[in-house]
């Protein structure tokens, strides 16, 4: 299912974060790694959820998810894009306590990834932009042959129009 996507990113509500501010999450990942004096053993769970709770905490985050969903938009059927532009308008709680600039690394990579989902939705959307272009064409090419020759295969005798034209007007009146 289209949705199927959402279900990895991190929650939007963030009130369930463990920490406040890049400080207190990097001292709670050095107490992770620390495991050995005193601390509890570190498990690829915990270093997750803490990188996790990072990421949400990000102010860049509503901008990921805003890029995901349009990804998610992209040839998706009427009522689904509907349903994508209705999620995207749910209310994100940014941490304010998180400023850019306080975790560069992580900066670089919000940044990052935010980039590759704007060039993917791109990309996935250039068949479709060329599909409706060339529908488009097809569309006015037919019409107007129709309508170029409506006149000449027309019957006045009987007021009837040629098979093939009247099958062109049912689809493109």
């Amino acid at each position: 299912m289209i949705l199927s996507g959402l279900k990895n990113l991190p929650a939007a509500n963030f009130s369930d974060a463990t920490t406040s501010t890049p400080t207190e999450f990097h001292s709670q990942a050095s107490s992770f790694l620390e495991a050995g004096h005193g601390h509890r053993e570190v498990t690829g769970s915990d270093m997750y959820d803490a990188i996790k709770t990072q990421i949400a905490n990000h102010p860049r985050y509503p901008d990921l998810v805003s890029a995901h969903l349009e990804c998610q938009k992209v040839g998706a059927p009427p009522e689904m894009v509907s349903l994508l532009e209705a999620i995207g308008r749910g209310n994100y709680k940014i941490n304010t306590c998180y400023e850019i600039g306080a975790d560069p690394e992580l900066d670089e990579f919000m940044e990052s990834y935010w980039e590759v989902l704007h060039r993917y939705k791109e990309e996935l959307s250039k068949p479709f932009d060329e599909a409706a272009t060339f529908l488009s064409s097809i569309e006015s090419q037919l019409s107007s042959l129709c309508k170029g020759t409506l006149t000449k295969i027309f019957d006045y005798g009987s007021g009837k129009v040629s098979r093939h034209c009247a099958i062109f007007q049912h689809w493109f009146p």
